[in-house]
């Protein structure tokens, strides 16, 4: 077994086996490359997520956080649908599925998607936390103010109209800086 061929040999005649060779290796071949090729979409998905990411322009939408949130559900689906541990009994079939997902990678990029899953999902948890402390930091502000005011107890000061421009400055520069 290598990455580019598979090789059957017998002494002479029609091999008695041809027909479980056909049914179980050539399966074994076909889904090894659909677990190769469902690994490359997934690499080629996380990639086009970590470029919306660290786009300059471009902060962390929830649009980009669906698509992992979906990325996330499907790679998830994959790995218990697709990617097997072993998928015949006989000792002689495990170790031949061994031997095509050796010579596929399909460990090796299996552990490099969840990495680079994990690595999407991290940064948009650390995005996602420093966006909510903003809005923290701002209701920490104006309720800071309005107790300070109210702590103040002048009568000019209970018509709070006068306020809302003050704190609506007060937030955006907040939220932009």
């Amino acid at each position: 077994v290598a990455a580019q061929s598979l090789t059957l040999l017998f002494n002479g005649g029609f091999p008695p086996l041809i027909g479980s060779f056909l049914t179980i290796y050539v399966r074994m071949a076909c889904l090894c490359l659909a677990q190769r090729a469902s690994l490359m979409l997934f690499q080629k998905e996380t990639a086009d997520i970590s470029r919306l990411i660290h786009e300059k322009e471009n902060k962390i939408s929830l649009s980009t956080v669906t698509k992992l949130m979906d990325l996330q559900e499907r790679f998830s689906a994959f790995e218990s649908q697709i990617c097997f541990v072993e998928i015949t009994p006989q000792e002689q079939g495990i170790e031949m599925y061994s031997m095509f997902t050796e010579s596929f990678f399909i460990e090796k990029e299996l552990q490099n998607v969840k990495s680079q899953i994990d690595g999407l999902h991290d940064a948009t948890d650390t995005y996602l936390d420093f966006s909510f402390n903003k809005i923290a930091l701002m209701f920490t502000f104006v309720g800071a103010l309005l107790g300070v005011l109210e702590l103040i107890n002048i009568p000019e000061i209970k018509n709070l109209e006068w306020i809302i421009p003050l704190v609506g400055t007060a937030l955006s520069a907040i939220l932009m800086g």
